[in-house]
């Protein structure tokens, strides 16, 4: 441990040394009424704050992590010689190894409890059999994926909320949908055709209202408390529906006398005239 640990943990690093102001400068401003700054900050500084939060732990955890495998008795050995109890900054510095450190940790069964408390330990801790510094292993972040990302690409042509396109394995299909179940009992009265999404290969069992927006697969993808229970792939027609609804999104501007078929821009049919 390095000597210098309780300056480091109690003094605030030195910056701003390299705009300091020539000297005899601040003379000359106290001098010239009207070289005095206009504006002050009326920010109360470290008025009411106490010593503790002048703390600077980092340094300190990071040489207790450093130390993990060694005998606590050493460990704290080498911290006394640093950081003498007889001082003021040597009490602060072990105070603080109180709270980073727990040391009276007990076995019971398969865990490991913080005494007098019985809370499960967290962080460093001295193991009870081996007396050595150990540290609990950190949990993985869990991570959600975005509500906005959909399995599968859908496109609303219609808008009448019962069909959708989708996108599946490169080809697109139109796609009916039908209200998901109310609740257990209405699913296991409803036919297996009813109640199987023929997208998201899934049965609905009438639970799926009750959860929330990110855990339920059929409002992600189809916007709504829906399931599709039928597609067929789509006509060259709709497709170019389609291709000029995904054209708009991307802000791609299409000639209004031009369609999109089949990946390339065709001038548009006029149907033919039959005489009454």
């Amino acid at each position: 441990m390095r000597k210098d640990m309780t300056s480091v943990i109690t003094g605030r690093p030195r910056s701003g040394s390299s705009f300091r102001e020539r000297k005899g400068v601040m003379r000359l401003l106290q001098s010239d009424p009207d070289a005095l700054p206009q504006r002050e900050s009326m920010s109360p500084g470290r008025l009411h704050r106490d010593d503790n939060s002048r703390l600077h732990s980092a340094p300190l955890y990071r040489y207790l992590r450093t130390q993990v495998g060694r005998p606590w008795n050493q460990v704290y050995s080498d911290i006394c010689h640093s950081a003498p109890a007889g001082t003021v900054n040597g009490r602060r510095l072990q105070d603080r190894i109180s709270w980073a450190v727990d040391l009276q940790v007990e076995r019971r069964g398969d865990r490991l409890v913080v005494m007098p408390h019985g809370y499960s330990v967290g962080g460093l801790y001295v193991d009870p059999d081996t007396g050595l510094l150990q540290s609990t292993p950190n949990a993985p972040r869990r991570r959600y994926p975005p509500y906005s990302r959909k399995p599968f690409p859908v496109v609303d042509i219609d808008g009448d909320g019962e069909h959708r396109c989708v996108k599946v394995d490169g080809i697109w299909y139109r796609v009916k949908l039908m209200p998901l179940p109310e609740t257990v009992e209405e699913a296991g009265s409803m036919e297996d055709w009813r109640k199987f999404d023929l997208i998201l290969r899934r049965v609905a069992d009438g639970q799926e209202k009750q959860l929330k927006d990110r855990n339920n697969p059929f409002r992600a993808l189809w916007d709504g408390d829906l399931l599709a229970v039928q597609k067929l792939q789509l006509s060259k027609k709709d497709m170019a529906r389609v291709q000029v609804i995904l054209a708009r999104q991307r802000g791609e501007t299409l000639p209004e006398n031009k369609s999109v078929r089949g990946g390339k821009s065709e001038p548009r049919r006029r149907a033919p005239v039959f005489a009454c």
